[in-house]
């Protein structure tokens, strides 16, 4: 099947799929992210809170979570079911590239043009470590499968 979904006003950043399958999030340098419902293609909501665009889009593991990197060096934790936002991670220096999820506990990591990598703890909202691991900007990070690990790739061609 093929659909195109039109809502988003300049580039789009970042699409992923809920968890659970039924929802796909987009982020744009509109400065919005939306919710989409896969089935038919309807908007469900637009996400807008933040000052510049936004880079990516990650969805926590029971699909009732989502979370926005921003130009504006936030993040933003929504929720997806109403849109609101619950929370503004501030941290960063630069552009925030890059979010993702833990697997299973309430943590978050992103990478930014800061050149560095933050583990955040989403219930208290803290950055509890920063990680200089390259030279240049942090443009992607992962966790694994099992958590124990971060990955991330930066402009100086490393991972």
């Amino acid at each position: 099947m093929h659909s195109t979904l039109r809502g988003h006003k300049k580039a789009i950043s970042s699409v992923n799929f809920s968890p659970d399958g039924t929802m796909l999030g987009s982020s744009s340098n509109d400065r919005t992210a939306r919710i989409w419902d896969v089935n038919t293609g309807k908007q469900l909501l637009c996400l807008l809170d933040h000052e510049l665009g936004i880079s990516d889009v990650a969805w926590y593991s029971d699909s009732s979570t989502l979370a926005t990197a921003s130009d504006d060096t936030t993040i933003k934790i929504w929720d997806s079911n109403d849109g609101t936002a619950i929370r503004t991670l501030r941290g960063h220096t630069n552009y925030v590239m890059s979010v993702a999820f833990h697997p299973t506990l309430p943590l978050l990591a992103s990478g930014s043009f800061d050149n560095t990598i933050a583990i955040w703890d989403l219930a208290s909202g803290h950055c509890l470590h920063r990680i200089r691991a390259h030279d240049e900007m942090v443009v992607s990070v992962s966790f694994n499968a099992f958590g124990n690990k971060v990955l991330s790739g930066g402009f100086d061609g490393t991972v």
